[in-house]
């Protein structure tokens, strides 16, 4: 196998939440989902319930003229 080819797919890490060993690139593919979980969830949430958590919002709020 080649060497950089194991860096990736080699299962090497055990993770704190599995009983057997992945490879970087699972590793990385789930941290990359859970991302994308977290981002979209919060952005749903927003328009949901319509949250302000912008910093213009903030700018545009303390705006006294």
């Amino acid at each position: 196998m080649n060497p950089v080819w194991a860096i990736f797919f080699k299962d090497r890490f055990r993770t704190p939440f599995s009983v057997y060993k992945m490879s970087l690139a699972e590793i990385v593919f789930l941290l990359t989902g859970v991302a994308a979980v977290g981002y979209f969830g919060v952005q749903g949430l927003d328009w949901l319930f319509g949250l302000e958590f912008s910093e213009t919002s903030v700018l545009d709020s303390t705006n006294i003229e």
